[in-house]
């Protein structure tokens, strides 16, 4: 069992891991150094789900059912509202 990062780099990043599952493996960087530290994920809260809503709150998020949807139907790009945007101009109408 390896996260999404670790097990891109051993199918497609060109690391390698050798021994036996779960707890003597050894892996090698694309080199063939043998990987020595390893990486601990931090220990999650006792209730996930309260401290992620904890952190919204704290950072001024709302997120709702709606939050992963795009308000786009396909219309053509305001290249000149999307400069603007990027470049911090709020809402101008056009570019300089």
């Amino acid at each position: 069992m390896l996260c999404s990062r670790c097990h891109f780099l051993v199918h497609e990043g060109g690391f390698s891991v050798r021994g036996e599952a779960p707890d003597n493996l050894t892996f090698f960087d694309t080199r063939g150094r043998e990987l020595t530290e390893r990486f601990e994920p931090p220990a999650l809260p006792a209730d996930p789900v309260a401290a992620l809503e904890a952190e919204h709150t704290r950072r001024g998020l709302v997120i709702h059912d709606r939050t992963g949807c795009i308000d786009w139907w396909g219309e053509p790009l305001d290249l000149d509202a999307a400069v603007n945007g990027l470049l911090g101009r709020g809402d101008r109408a056009r570019a300089p």
